[in-house]
């Protein structure tokens, strides 16, 4: 079994910026996209200004701007991005202006550095000039290992041991093992796709919304992406057992990637598991996406990914 460890890795594109931009984002990382427009229709009759930047060590930073719009306003997301605006970023040791690379996307041409904290600033004729600010965590410090449990003539199953040497302070953590797909077998073009895998460890949560809740007797068999506290290991280390069962013959390379999350970037992602669970209940109280953007809308959050590469064979 093979293990590489890949200083950060799995870009934040698709696990973060189509689920909130892991960099694998988790697509989580996983947006902006559909997600992003949750949070940007408001009631009030004054259009708005929203920011979605989603910072970590592995890319350089991206802004998406848009408007605001109405309740009853039936508009596309493209119609709502914006351009022409004045978009700075700063932090102890860096300003820059970025540059419009696509309609209503900024970029800057350096990568946010960990353990620093930034401030977006934007100015946009029309509108209230807006900020939002986050600090970039340490990358997650990790130790993996993979042993062979068995074998059947459909099956092959695999148990990983994940180490997580926890930093003193309040930290919340998103995990995932996640495949590469070839170009012939993507789906809305996206790159990645998460493994399931099982766990007894109670402290694993399938939903950011449910970190922090009364501890459970037992998990769910299977997750996709899980999310946690370091409420059990405060400034220790972790451990955690993830069982994968390959139904194939075949070996097969996988990413499990850790992801530390700043508190905007994990409230952002809290809310809008909380949105989509009530959208299914009508007498459910609304929810408002978390927005930490100073006379505006959206969210600035900070990431870091630690990627390792594990061959099952």
């Amino acid at each position: 079994m093979i293990i590489r460890s890949d200083r950060g890795s799995i870009r934040g594109k698709n696990l973060h910026r189509r689920t909130g931009r892991l960099g694998l984002v988790l697509a989580m990382a996983l947006l902006p996209g559909c997600e992003n427009l949750l949070g940007i229709r408001a009631p009030e009759s004054e259009s708005k200004l929203a920011v979605y930047g989603f910072l970590n060590p592995d890319e350089r930073v991206v802004i998406d701007l848009y408007r605001s719009a109405s309740l009853d306003e039936a508009v596309t997301e493209e119609a709502l991005r914006l351009d022409d605006a004045l978009v700075i970023v700063t932090s102890t040791t860096q300003r820059d202006t970025l540059v419009r690379t696509a309609p209503g996307r900024y970029e800057a041409n350096r990568l946010p550095r960990q353990e620093e904290g930034y401030a977006i600033e934007v100015q946009k004729t029309g509108f209230d000039t807006v900020r939002g600010e986050c600090v970039v965590p340490k990358r997650p410090v990790t130790r993996v290992r993979v042993a062979k449990q068995g074998e059947t003539e459909s099956s092959k199953q695999f148990r990983v041991t994940l180490q997580l040497d926890d930093p003193p302070g309040a930290h919340v953590y998103r995990m995932g093992l996640f495949l590469f797909l070839e170009p012939d077998s993507r789906q809305n073009d996206t790159p990645w796709a998460a493994k399931f895998f099982s766990s007894s460890n109670t402290a694993l949560r399938a939903d950011p919304a449910d970190v922090g809740g009364q501890p459970l007797e037992t998990n769910p068999v299977e997750f996709d992406v899980v999310y946690f506290s370091d409420d059990t290991m405060e400034a220790q280390t972790g451990e955690f057992v993830l069982n994968v069962e390959l139904r194939s013959s075949n070996s097969l390379e996988v990413s499990l990637v850790v992801t530390s999350m700043d508190s905007a970037y994990f409230e952002y992602h809290k809310s809008l598991s909380l949105q989509r669970r009530n959208l299914e209940d009508p007498f459910a109280e609304p929810v408002t996406v978390f927005s930490n953007v100073e006379n505006g809308l959206g969210v600035v959050g900070c990431y870091a990914n630690q990627a390792t590469t594990v061959r099952f064979q």
